[in-house]
């Protein structure tokens, strides 16, 4: 399948869409700089080889698939490829989305879902894409559309390059995982992994999530001559920090709830961030991607 890419531009910005394609971006760039990871050679071939793509109805991994919910046990979705072990980051970058609006500097996609595959319930999901001279602003919304309550989730999968970037943000606490990276304990952060302070991340390798996040996070690009300046709304309190060693890419992911956070909420565990949906409500934040040329 061939895949259409919808543009906007702003100024020195512009923005790739690929609605077919997971909804995701394919490019984010300054002048031509890219300030998400660009396409891969191939081409568009998976939303997850892009440069950003939506976390809905979920984010990162559910164990096994398997949740119960109501005294009901669900299946979340698909095992594998991606994880031969766990359910992971929902539905929307499987499918396509439908542009629903359009212009020079904003487009709304949307994807609906019928519960017959994947998540075990209807749902509806948007994302608004609003760009400016200075910056990308992404609404995400999630509407329960099922006869059913369900619990929801919501996050942002941005991967920017690797190479002279530094990152700084704020994040006291951190999520140890086991050896499938489902989390097992709530520790504070080490120095290694204390960001407050920016941190290279060419000498990074984590995947984890944090906690009590500061919702701002600057990535930095010094021989670029600019940064990126990530600022979430208040329902985005977690971030998932992605860095593997021998990539050209990093990960700092606005998320909602905490990696297999269903089932670390049915534990025990108060601050998983599942927010339940009763039919007809909505969950919904921005993230704002704020450019500065130092």
């Amino acid at each position: 399948m061939s895949h259409s890419l919808l543009t906007l531009a702003s100024g020195p910005l512009v923005l790739d869409l690929v609605p077919t394609l997971g909804g995701a971006v394919a490019n984010f760039t300054h002048d031509g700089t890219p300030l998400f990871r660009p396409p891969p050679a191939e081409g568009l071939v998976a939303a997850r080889s892009l440069g950003c793509y939506p976390l809905v109805p979920f984010s990162n991994r559910i164990k096994e698939g398997r949740f119960r919910y109501g005294g009901v046990r669900y299946q979340a979705g698909p095992v594998g490829p991606i994880d031969p072990l766990h359910a992971i980051h929902g539905d929307g970058f499987r499918h396509p989305w439908q542009v629903v609006a359009s212009g020079p500097k904003a487009a709304t996609l949307v994807y609906q879902h019928d519960g017959a595959e994947g998540w075990p319930f209807s749902y509806r999901a948007i994302q608004h894409f609003d760009l400016s001279d200075t910056g990308l602003t992404v609404r995400m919304t999630l509407t329960n559309e099922d006869i059913r309550a369900f619990p929801a989730g919501l996050g942002l999968h941005p991967f920017f390059p690797k190479a002279g970037a530094t990152l700084t943000t704020y994040a006291p606490t951190f999520w140890k995982s086991d050896e499938t990276r489902l989390p097992l304990l709530e520790m504070p952060v080490p120095p290694v992994w204390d960001f407050a302070g920016g941190r290279v991340m060419a000498e990074i390798e984590l995947d984890n999530c944090f906690a009590g996040w500061s919702r701002r996070a600057i990535v930095r690009w010094r021989d670029k001559g600019l940064s990126l300046t990530m600022t979430a709304d208040p329902i985005f309190d977690k971030v998932v920090i992605y860095s593997p060693m021998g990539q050209d890419f990093f990960c700092a992911e606005p998320v909602t709830h905490l990696n297999n956070a269903i089932n670390l909420r049915a534990a025990g565990v108060s601050d998983s961030g599942v927010v339940d949906l009763s039919p007809g409500e909505s969950l919904s934040g921005a993230v704002l991607f704020a450019v500065e040329e130092d």
